[in-house]
């Protein structure tokens, strides 16, 4: 029967990755990215790692970086912020705001689940209305 043939194969699921593979490494190499600040590269690894025994672990840390993540990039906001209103010209103090609302957009974006996130989200509107004026 032609359709039983075609399908009699095994199909590979995200967690076959790890029967081949040691997650302890992959999740080494990912808190060692990390701490050399390639972020999106050690997110990638952790982001695999999920589907593998160290789910929790993965977990865990992803949010650990998320929440580094946002609060750095709330923190050159303020800075912005800070710099924005100290502005005469108001093209420039709009140059910095939009830049201070760039650190949040990416700090929503890479991490929308986490409560820092949501924060982010709030003084981005506020920055937003700030820019309306």
């Amino acid at each position: 029967d032609l359709h039983v043939r075609r399908h009699s194969f095994p199909t590979r699921r995200s967690s076959d990755l790890w029967t081949k593979n040691n997650p302890e490494e992959y999740f080494k190499k990912a808190k060692e990215l990390n701490a050399n600040g390639k972020i999106e590269q050690a997110l990638e690894i952790l982001n695999k790692l999920i589907s593998s025994p160290l789910r929790e672990k993965a977990l865990e840390e992803k949010n650990l970086i998320g929440k580094a993540f946002c609060k750095n990039a709330r923190q050159k906001t303020a800075s912005f912020y800070t710099k924005a209103l100290k502005q005469k010209n108001n093209d420039d103090k709009k140059k910095l705001i939009n830049q201070a609302v760039e650190n949040l957009s990416s700090c929503i974006e890479k991490f929308e689940s986490l409560e820092e996130a949501k924060q982010a989200e709030t003084d981005k509107k506020i920055l937003l209305e700030e820019l309306n004026k």
